[in-house]
């Protein structure tokens, strides 16, 4: 990827001071999380892993490009309370009075609203961005078609926030109002996008559910959904949690965003005496020895099983 012209995506600020290298590289190596790898967090981002290594050993010269910045905000750990206004005093950069607040910017980013403006096309990012922007866009149309299909009433809401904390929110990529979860007492469905993370989902999935321990969604009508493509990652979760339950009102979703379909939701029990609205079917418990093969110690386990019953049988 070539490297990102840095333009100034924060026009309400103005450079105060030099990049705390030090500071920011703290700040990286926290938004990265535990769960994953620099590689992991980079590709997340949507930039090289080289620029985030230079960022994270201190090896910049000067200011990184305010895309970075941006996208390290985005895609912090929800655990790691790294906001993009810590990044940004750390990147060297005040507020003027009157600036748009860099929430806002961010928020513009994630939307794909920036991606057409004439700065923003000259950044290799941007191609990045507006694929981000077009699955929103496939994730936001299968379940609002399905819904409305089903006789539901719904609309965008323009809040985005799917889970209130304590120093930042974390935000959907669309959130609808509409009366599908009216026997729970909700009126808004939030639905964050969740990458094929495969063995790593479930830290983050534990992260979103530290989150909702602090302050529940359903507090201000909120259900909480994880969505994705990759049914892999969707039935690992469904098996994980499948006896568990929280507080919040909080499922996974599975979808087929070329058919515009959804395929499978699994609902989390609620704890307490509220019913969980379960619309759509949560899929059969998954063989994974067929999706990972067995262990040595299972086929023989199984031919043992397998002997015993042809002796019985005899």
């Amino acid at each position: 990827m070539a490297r990102s012209k840095k333009i100034n995506l924060f026009e309400g600020f103005i450079r105060v001071k030099e990049p705390d290298m030090k500071r920011l590289a703290e700040l990286t190596m926290r938004a990265k999380g535990i769960g994953r790898s620099l590689n992991e967090f980079a590709s997340a981002c949507g930039v090289n892993a080289s620029t985030l290594s230079r960022i994270v050993n201190q090896k910049n010269s000067g200011p990184s490009a305010d895309m970075v910045i941006a996208q390290i905000a985005l895609n912090a750990d929800p655990s790691s309370r790294v906001t993009i206004e810590k990044l940004l005093d750390a990147h060297g950069l005040a507020p003027v009075e009157g600036a748009k607040s860099p929430r806002e910017v961010l928020m513009e980013i994630a939307q794909g609203e920036l991606t057409g403006t004439p700065e923003a096309k000259e950044v290799p990012d941007a191609k990045y961005l507006q694929e981000q922007a077009a699955e929103s866009q496939r994730y936001r149309e299968t379940v609002q078609n399905t819904l409305l299909d089903l006789g539901y009433r719904l609309s965008l809401d323009k809040d985005t926030t799917a889970i209130r904390g304590l120093e930042f929110d974390c935000h959907a990529i669309f959130v609808f109002d509409t009366d599908a979860l009216e026997p729970e007492k909700l009126n808004r469905w939030a639905f964050i996008r969740l990458p094929a993370l495969r063995q790593q989902a479930y830290p983050t999935v534990q992260r979103y559910f530290g989150m909702m321990f602090l302050y529940n969604p359903v507090n201000d009508g909120t259900r909480v959904t994880l969505i994705t493509e990759d049914s892999i990652t969707y039935f690992l979760l469904r098996d994980m949690f499948y006896s568990a339950e929280i507080p919040a009102s909080f499922s996974i979703m599975l979808i087929d965003a070329s058919e515009r379909k959804i395929l499978h939701e699994f609902v989390m029990r609620r704890s307490g005496p509220v019913e969980p609205v379960r619309l759509f079917d949560a899929g059969e418990r998954t063989d994974w020895s067929e999706v990972f093969g067995q262990t040595e110690n299972e086929k023989q386990h199984k031919e043992n099983a397998e002997s015993k019953e042809g002796s019985e049988a005899i």
